[in-house]
């Protein structure tokens, strides 16, 4: 089977029948069209196809060179040498990697065939070929295959996906069972990647692009990678790739370096290419900042926006704000692309202001996964993200059409998380096994296929009995060679507080000292937002009473930075967001069990189970605690198949009004008319209050609630 790539193609009319001529004819590998950029000392060269095929092996097409009629006449000499250029950028290139060399060679041949529309059949020298679009299949047919590690090794290359292997070496491991061993086999693995993040990192449409997929199935490599082919092609370009989550800045800067680094052989233009917060400040800017400043807008901090809309509206405030100076300005377009990372954090208003903020056709690209969404935000389609224009007419409606780059794209396959702890996070975050019912769920059935699960039983239809798994396309087959379902996930109650972080610094120190982790393969996030820093100290203390440093993201450490080589990482959910460890402590989880806002709640839970890429412990204290982990269990049990009664439309509907996010205003009301509530019904209990004494329909309500 064949694979067609396309990036910003030229000669269409030549690529329609290139593509025709080949896809018919049964060859199994690759076509890049528009794809790759090659540096050299002398500069970028972009070749316009390159073909990949277990049967005729790596073959560079060239399409600009129309004028030429054979290898003896008018220009001959240009279309030689441009052949010799490829030739050339091509070997030089692929010759770094050792997995593709024999001796000093190449253990493969590259050719290079020249589209050339009035070429008399196929021609050849020896060296350099001819042909026309339709003919290509006869000019490559002497041209020898490759093998499979071979086609792999230079498959990965090609992507540029060989600098995404993480640069720690583990040498100090010793153990061929340690975690720290097992660690380098599952990071050595992760070299090619998959059809669909191929597309996603190389497919470029003109317009509007939506990248949706599960956490760990590569949604900010692809960004990274995406930015970096945009601007070596379009140098002259401004691009901004911006995030929520201020501890992605570093992440995103040393992986567009080094994609861009393997492309052009230099280092990115940082003022044509910018890696901003979406909120930004004049000491460190942001989306909002620059295009507020553009425009003459008042730019508002952090502080106005929490007086005025609140905490969690702060945002969406300032935005709504600067959208009404936006849609009057004409000052605003800014950019030639922006890619927006981690989209479900952001309200509505924000992809408006983008949408301004970009230059015709509006090339934005947005990332995300539903069930992180950790704010009051729900992804709308991109009909209604980016707004209606004067008619009424949505600005944005995303079509995928065959032969084009596609504007819609999902990520199936979860290469970070473990499929048993993928499904725990899914069962818990949706409260599959919770005894007073789901907490959230899809609207569209289809999703559960997009995000890599099939129906065991029942179809996905109201008032259905179901059991869904993960398919095994789903999930990598290494995780599944090296490690276990009992190891892979630990869920863990505590009846205190001290006792839960002696037991967490007990374990970290045996993963150092005794399974040969290193102190920054290790992420704690605590659950609770507003108790971070107090908690966070405890642990911290714990920690060092056993002889591990640890440190607090953004608290005693740079709010940029997660990482840090001899220490410990200790984190909320907000930072832990975009990024990942291979070993990761879900701490103080009771406080998701219940309560308000219960949906925002469970995808904290959902979120920091996925920022784990072996191994996840889930612990708390209390009796909400004992619930959770009977939830837990429940999943375990049932060999991580998910069983519950599929939801009709009216139950969703119920089920979001229930547990939804609330305004700040709303949710202190609330908590004041609770704990009058609770006044009341602690006096009645104590005999302070006759309930005879409370009014008729009080009295009425209650006998009706205690009915129930």
């Amino acid at each position: 089977m064949l694979d067609i790539t396309y990036g910003d193609t030229k000669n269409s009319t030549t690529v329609a029948a290139l593509v025709n001529a080949i896809e018919g004819s049964g060859l199994r590998g690759d076509l890049y069209v528009g794809y790759p950029i090659l540096g050299s000392v002398d500069g970028r060269i972009e070749v316009d196809a390159l073909l990949l095929t277990a049967e005729h092996g790596l073959v560079a097409i060239d399409l600009q060179n129309p004028a030429c009629k054979g290898l003896d006449g008018p220009g001959a000499d240009d279309v030689k040498r441009r052949q010799d250029e490829i030739f050339v950028s091509l070997e030089n290139k692929l010759k770094g990697y050792g997995s593709l060399r024999r001796g000093r060679k190449l253990s493969f041949d590259i050719n290079v065939v020249s589209i050339v529309p009035e070429v008399d059949g196929a021609h050849n020298d020896g060296e350099h070929y001819l042909s026309t679009a339709n003919g290509l299949l006869d000019a490559i047919e002497d041209f020898d295959g490759v093998e499979d590690s071979i086609h792999r090794n230079l498959n990965a290359a090609l992507q540029h996906t060989a600098t995404i292997k993480p640069s720690k070496k583990r040498a100090d491991v010793e153990s061929a069972n340690s975690r720290g061993a097992k660690m380098r086999k599952i990071e050595a693995q992760i070299a090619n990647m998959d059809a669909w993040q191929k597309k996603a990192a190389i497919e470029f449409p003109q317009g509007p692009q939506r990248i949706r997929g599960l956490a760990g199935s590569g949604k900010t490599v692809v960004l990274a990678q995406k930015a970096a082919i945009l601007h070596a092609k379009f140098p002259e370009w401004k691009i901004a790739v911006t995030f929520q989550t201020r501890s992605l800045y570093q992440q995103f800067k040393n992986l567009i370096e080094r994609f861009y680094r393997e492309l052009t052989m230099d280092d990115p233009d940082w003022t044509k290419l910018q890696i901003l917060h979406a909120w930004g400040s004049a000491a460190s800017s942001g989306v909002y900042y620059e295009v507020a400043k553009r425009i003459g807008h008042p730019v508002k901090d952090f502080d106005y926006a929490k007086r005025r809309y609140g905490y969690d509206r702060a945002f969406e405030g300032i935005c709504k704000e600067l959208l009404i100076d936006v849609k009057n300005s004409s000052k605003t377009q800014t950019y030639d692309a922006i890619l927006i990372d981690e989209a479900q954090d952001f309200p509505q208003p924000f992809f408006e202001i983008v949408y301004f903020a970009t230059k015709e056709p509006h090339r934005i690209i947005w990332a995300y996964d539903e069930l992180q969404n950790l704010g009051d935000y729900t992804m709308p389609p991109a009909t209604e993200l980016f707004g209606t224009d004067d008619g009424g007419k949505p600005r944005v409606d995303l079509k995928n059409i065959e032969g084009s780059p596609q504007q819609d794209i999902v990520l199936p396959v979860c290469y970070r998380n473990t499929k048993w702890a993928l499904t725990l996070a899914h069962g818990l975050g949706f409260g599959v096994y919770r005894e007073k019912g789901l907490v959230q769920f899809f609207d569209a059935p289809e999703l559960w296929d997009d995000i890599g699960y099939h129906f065991l039983k029942g179809k996905p239809r109201g008032s259905t009995d179901v059991v869904i798994e993960r398919k095994p396309s789903s999930s990598p087959s290494y995780f599944d060679d090296l490690l276990s379902s009992d190891e892979a996930v630990n869920v863990v109650r505590f009846d205190t507080q001290p006792k839960q972080y002696a037991w967490i610094a007990s374990e970290i120190r045996k993963n150092i000292h005794e399974q040969e982790l290193d102190p920054d393969d290790i992420m704690v996030i605590f659950c609770e937002p507003r108790t971070i820093r107090a908690e966070s100290a405890k642990l911290v203390k714990a920690l060092a009473q056993v002889g591990i440093p640890a440190h607090v993201a953004g608290v005693t450490a740079s709010r940029d930075r997660m990482f840090s080589s001899n220490s410990v990482a200790l984190t909320g959910i907000y930072r832990a967001k975009g990024n990942e460890a291979p070993v990761v402590y879900v701490v103080n989880s009771e406080y998701c069990f219940d309560g308000f806002e219960l949906s925002k709640k469970r995808n904290i839970l959902f979120t920091a189970i996925t920022r784990s890429r072996a191994w996840v412990t889930i612990s708390g204290v209390g009796a909400a605690m004992q619930s959770l982990q009977a939830e837990a269990r429940r999943v375990t049990g049932n060999e991580f198949r998910l069983g519950f009664k599929y939801p009709t439309k009216d139950e969703i509907a119920r089920i979001k009004k229930l547990h939804r996010d609330m305004p700040q205003d709303e949710k202190i009301a609330l908590e004041n008319d609770l704990e009058g509530l609770l006044r009341i019904v602690k006096r009645i209990e104590e005999g302070d209050l006759d309930p005879t004494f409370l009014p008729d329909d009080v009295q009425a309500v209650v006998r009706k609630m205690l009915d129930r």
